[in-house]
C-alpha cells in the first residue's frame, strides 16, 4: 500500500507539473513581439538660383496653429468660426521685398476627425482666400503680396462627431511671382 501511495503521489506531482508548465508556456506565448511601421513624408522645395521667393506668415497666428469652432447636433455640424491665417510672398534675394503680384492655388484639402487618417475633404470643408471660395487646382491671380485664408463648411456635415478632434489641412502653391 505504501508503494501504491508513493506511485500515486508521484503521478499527481507529474500531472500538476505538466499542467503548470503548459499554462506557463501559454502565458509566455501570448506575449509576442509586434511590429509597427511609422512614416513621415515631406518635400524639399527646389532651390532656384537668383530670386529666392518665400511664403511667410504675415498674420498673428502661426500657419500650423489655426483653430476651428463647430456648432450643431448629431449628424449636422457646421464651422461657426475659424482662425484667419495670413501669408505674404517675399523675395528673400532682394531684401525681403514683397511680391507685387503672384498666382496661387489650393493643391490639396484634407481632414481627419476623431483620430482617423487624413482624407480628402470632398466638399465637406471649404477654404476661402480673401473671402472667396478656393477650388482645388484652380488658379487665383493675386495683385498685392498678402492673402487671408479661413476654413468654412458649405453646409452641415456628418463627417465629424461630438467630441471629435478635427484637423483640416490646406496646401497652397504659389508661382509666377513678380
Amino acid at each position: 500500500m505504501k508503494n501504491k501511495l508513493k506511485h500515486l503521489v508521484t503521478c499527481a506531482a507529474l500531472i500538476t507539473s505538466t499542467f503548470t508548465s503548459t499554462h506557463v508556456l501559454s502565458a509566455v506565448s501570448a506575449a509576442e513581439d509586434v511590429i509597427g511601421t511609422f512614416q513621415w513624408v515631406g518635400t524639399v522645395a527646389p532651390d532656384v538660383p537668383g530670386i529666392k521667393w518665400k511664403i511667410i506668415n504675415s498674420g498673428l497666428i502661426d500657419h500650423l496653429s489655426g483653430t476651428v469652432a463647430f456648432s450643431g447636433t448629431s449628424g449636422a455640424y457646421e464651422i461657426v468660426d475659424s482662425s484667419e491665417l495670413r501669408f505674404q510672398v517675399i523675395d528673400t534675394g532682394n531684401s525681403n521685398t514683397p511680391a507685387v503680384s503672384f498666382d496661387y492655388n489650393l493643391t490639396s484639402l484634407r481632414f481627419s476627425a476623431g483620430g482617423g487618417f487624413m482624407t480628402d475633404a470632398n466638399g465637406e470643408f471649404t477654404i476661402t482666400g480673401d473671402g472667396s471660395d478656393l477650388i482645388v487646382n484652380t488658379l487665383v491671380n493675386k495683385t498685392g503680396s498678402e492673402v487671408a485664408l479661413k476654413v468654412t463648411t458649405p453646409a452641415a456635415t456628418n463627417v465629424v462627431s461630438s467630441g471629435d478632434e478635427v484637423v483640416i489641412q490646406a496646401v497652397i502653391l504659389v508661382n509666377n511671382q513678380t
